[in-house]
């Protein structure tokens, strides 16, 4: 059955994306460990006087990690079809070197290299995902799943700094680190079990669902690595870079939210706060996957593909807009909130658009271009993480970080909108 009827149900796949979203949500705790524990981690005699004078090193570590497992991954998955099994190594990956932390607090050398690992295995969970979804999830769906499973790595963040600060209050810092590393590891078998690399591989799934996701989502065989046609497509360089200042853009906007809040409210950010700001975040991704509605009953996808390249350029082109024009000190609190909300709306409509894009235009090689991004983004990224934050906490310097979110987002969407295609490549 081609199109998405209305009246067709999906429980597998809905099954499927529930326990994704879980996941990503543990794994992107592990990676925001440090944040809810910092504190903690200061005052202790031991590893505090470690991380008083290079804290920053291990916080850029765990992008080192992104930088080599990512390209790596992108072409193992992509030539071998086989995302679940690359799922849990990573996942394992991450959760082994998230418990070995506490014994690694010896030296600056040895805490860079643990946070490296558990940067490897993210790496491999988050593009081996892309292409998972891919399999589960059909193309009329790019948009609500993308944003969906993406919530969960803003939810994982909420999740690391709520969690975090109060294990290592009641018990300590090190034991947060285990129960990181050992209750997501539970979650993993369950989801092991459940979770199908394939719709065909599914036990229980009905012929209506098998059927319907063979005629609209990805093939889930591997067919190798076509790298020189890939390459020698313009529109597919346009992609990578296009992915790279989006990148930089992502980490830098969620890196600077906690000081952007502390700076115009003059309070500290709250579980609360943190939750309506996923929250707004997921529902503007939401109202963009509206717009596209017309996506999801129509078979050929030839009108959505074109309106969902124009509303995911003008929405980085928007959200670069809100951010730099009303987001910065010389205005009102009002002003501010109201610029950055709806600058945070804006990029809500440009990650909806560019990864679904990704996937219409490349679905096979997606995972390949996002894992070769992570080359230059986890350089940027460092930055992005750590330089942006420092600018801030020393010099209050808003004009200089919102200039630099600008202009990443501003030239992505530039040449997305302007070079970029509506037509599936390869």
């Amino acid at each position: 059955r081609k199109g998405n009827p209305p009246d067709l149900y999906l429980p597998k796949r809905s099954t499927v994306l529930v326990l994704c979203f879980i996941l990503c949500t543990l794994t992107s705790a592990q990676y925001h460990i440090l944040d809810g524990i910092m504190d903690a981690l200061l005052k202790d005699e031991g590893i505090g006087e470690i991380l008083k004078y290079d804290q920053f090193i291990v916080e850029m570590a765990v992008h080192f990690g992104f930088l080599i497992a990512g390209p790596l991954t992108g072409a193992f998955v992509v030539k071998s079809g086989k995302p679940k099994i690359t799922i849990i190594l990573g996942f394992l990956i991450s959760s082994i070197a998230t418990f070995c932390f506490p014994f690694s607090a010896t030296s600056l050398f040895s805490l860079s290299w643990s946070r490296a690992i558990v940067g490897s295995g993210q790496a491999m969970v988050i593009v081996a995902m892309y292409q998972l979804i891919s399999f589960w999830i059909p193309k009329q769906e790019y948009t609500r799943a993308i944003t969906f499973i993406a919530s969960g790595y803003y939810s994982g963040m909420m999740f690391a700094s709520l969690w975090g600060i109060v294990l290592s209050k009641v018990y300590s810092w090190s034991a947060t680190f285990h129960w990181f590393a050992i209750v997501p590891l539970l979650f993993l078998g369950f989801w092991s079990y459940v979770v199908s690399g394939t719709p065909a591989s599914h036990p229980k799934i009905t012929n209506i669902e098998l059927n319907y996701l063979r005629a609209n989502a990805l093939s889930p065989e591997g067919k190798g690595l076509f790298l020189v046609q890939l390459f020698s497509t313009k529109e597919v360089w346009i992609l990578f870079l296009s992915s790279i200042l989006f990148q930089f853009g992502h980490t830098a906007i969620f890196s600077v939210i906690p000081f952007f809040i502390m700076d115009v409210l003059w309070v500290d950010v709250t579980f609360g706060l943190l939750i309506l700001i996923i929250l707004f975040y997921n529902v503007s991704s939401m109202v963009f996957d509206y717009f596209l509605k017309i996506d999801r009953q129509d078979a050929t996808g030839k009108n959505a593909r074109k309106l969902r390249e124009a509303v995911g350029a003008a929405g980085l082109i928007g959200s670069a807009c809100f951010f730099k024009l009303f987001c910065g000190s010389g205005h009102t609190v009002a002003i501010r909130l109201t610029g950055f909300l709806i600058g945070l709306a804006f990029f809500g409509f440009s990650y909806a658009g560019h990864i679904s894009a990704m996937l219409d235009v490349i679905p096979r090689h997606a995972p390949l271009i996002i894992g070769l991004s992570f080359i230059p983004s986890s350089l940027m990224n460092m930055w992005a993480h750590v330089g942006l934050r420092w600018v801030l906490d020393s010099t209050g310097n808003w004009s200089f970080v919102l200039s630099s979110i600008a202009a990443s987002l501003s030239l992505s969407g530039i040449l997305w909108g302007a070079f970029g295609t509506t037509e599936r490549l390869i």
